[in-house]
């Protein structure tokens, strides 16, 4: 999808996915009654093309989450955190599909993006969830996807109708705030490196 050289998230974009990424653990504490002590319990960051390497890059996906596992033998004390999740965005698939990452295109682009990620951790650190065989997978995407529907279809965000109806497949296009296409690429599943240094 992506042809030439790759397109990098500027300061002006990065403020705009902070604010995204707000809006998403909002959104995720009212929704699953999280609090502060479970955010700590499932630690994680949002690293941009720049910052990863090259067992992390999300390929032909907008985003997905690596998982880092800590042995248990190397638990400091009960309520160590076990595992660090890296949520691992492709700032080049980004920009091309919220028109070179205008505001009014990528803050409800990343909301949609970083709240399914969250689900994803959510379900991984609550309910200790991992499914490791394909179908697994492909019954967790599809379970992550209803949730992020359910989680953002009741708020309101100029332009995240359509980012849901592209997510949902019912549209071929997402419509940015002003009503213009963003065109679609693949989700990719989340990957996990099992016990990787943190």
């Amino acid at each position: 999808m992506a042809a030439g050289a790759p397109l990098f998230f500027s300061a002006e974009h990065l403020a705009v996915i902070g604010d995204a990424g707000a809006i998403s653990e909002e959104l995720l504490t009212d929704f699953f009654a999280l609090t502060e002590s479970d955010w700590r319990q499932w630690p994680y960051e949002v690293r941009t093309l720049r910052e990863l390497d090259a067992l992390e890059h999300p390929g032909d996906a907008f985003a997905h989450l690596v998982r880092y596992g800590k042995g248990w033998r190397d638990k400091r004390r009960g309520r160590d955190c076990r595992d660090f999740y890296r949520i691992c965005l492709n700032d080049t698939y980004i920009l091309q599909k919220t028109c070179g990452g205008d505001k009014n295109h990528l803050l409800p682009f990343m909301v949609y993006v970083l709240v399914h990620e969250l689900v994803h951790i959510v379900r991984f650190g609550r309910y200790r969830y991992l499914p490791l065989r394909e179908n697994g997978r492909v019954m967790e995407e599809a379970r992550v996807a209803e949730l992020t529907n359910e989680i953002v279809g009741g708020i309101s965000l100029p332009g995240l109708r359509g980012v849901i109806a592209f997510f949902s497949g019912e549209s071929r296009e997402p419509r940015g705030a002003a009503g213009e296409p963003v065109p679609r690429a693949r989700v990719k599943p989340y990957r996990r490196c099992s016990d990787a240094n943190i």
